[in-house]
């Protein structure tokens, strides 16, 4: 990819593990190193959170697997990324599921929020709470403040 990455586009890997993507839903500066794949959907033709569905499918993972070479590690060279065949509805349709889709990753990506939060929390409470240092109700209340 020879333009700078922008929301929606999607990165690849292409070894070591081959096939591993991840959707770019925020607004950053981002920058591709080796082994991976930057790719853009032509958004007349295909939704990107369609796309990065459709790449993170089984059928289409076993495709990945299949044009890939190597004996140690084994990883895909564009041109045979380029030969990967996915079926695409009717763009209304992937319209339609994009709106679905969009929401299920907002709320994956809060609940990975929610997650880190509870996790920061209990690593600093329960040291506290296990040498007495706190006590629960002190406790309990720390939390009400912070969530």
């Amino acid at each position: 990819m020879k333009d700078n990455l922008a929301i929606g586009d999607i990165i690849m890997t292409s070894e070591a593990p081959l096939g591993e993507i991840f959707y770019l839903a925020l607004n950053a500066n981002y920058c591709l190193s080796q082994r991976l794949y930057g790719i853009r959907a032509k958004d007349e033709i295909c939704k990107s959170i369609y796309l990065y569905q459709a790449l993170g499918s089984e059928e289409v993972q076993s495709q990945l697997q299949s044009r890939a070479t190597g004996t140690t590690v084994t990883g895909i060279r564009q041109t045979e990324l380029r030969k990967i065949e996915i079926l695409l509805p009717p763009i209304n349709v992937q319209q339609k599921a994009a709106v679905t889709l969009e929401q299920c990753l907002t709320k994956i990506h809060v609940n990975d929020e929610q997650n880190e939060t509870l996790a920061t929390i209990r690593d600093t409470l329960l040291p506290k709470l296990l040498s007495g240092e706190i006590r629960v109700k002190e406790a309990e209340k720390l939390v009400e403040t912070v969530t």
